[in-house]
């Protein structure tokens, strides 16, 4: 799936928000037990801050963003 996923995303010009990549640097004591895909509420923070990030970006580019 993801290499069609990626031949797609390619194609036409969608912008990736790697969270895989985020997650893998959270430090263990941030999920909610060792090789888990769940968070304590500090982990989602961090993850909330990197796509809200991603898309104020993704707005100033396009020229929509309020800011």
């Amino acid at each position: 799936y993801n290499a069609v996923a990626t031949t797609i995303i390619k194609r036409h010009g969608i912008d990736i928000d790697d969270l895989h990549a985020i997650s893998k640097s959270l430090p263990p004591d941030l999920f909610v037990k060792p090789g888990d895909v769940h968070y304590k509420e500090k982990g989602y923070e961090l993850l909330a801050k990197q796509v809200a990030s991603s898309l104020e970006n993704a707005l100033a580019q396009s020229g929509k963003s309020d800011r």
